[in-house]
């Protein structure tokens, strides 16, 4: 899943749930097994929108960054 993002207007309405919940129903019925994404450690409301979805952080990837 790429960008997940909600208006703020409309946040706190339960809308990233329902997006994501379509996301996975989308992904499931093509076959897929897993729904994968990332978000910034400091982004603690999105990371709480994903904890009550049922996400579960990963232990097995790291994001590295290469300052150029």
């Amino acid at each position: 899943m790429e960008d997940l993002y909600v208006d703020q207007s409309y946040q706190g309405q339960g809308i990233a749930d329902l997006l994501i919940g379509e996301c996975a129903r989308y992904t499931r019925e093509h076959g897929a097994l897993c729904l994968t994404w990332q978000t910034s450690v400091k982004h603690h409301r999105a990371q709480a929108v994903y904890d009550r979805c049922g996400a579960m952080k990963s232990d097995r990837w790291l994001n590295y960054t290469l300052s150029l």
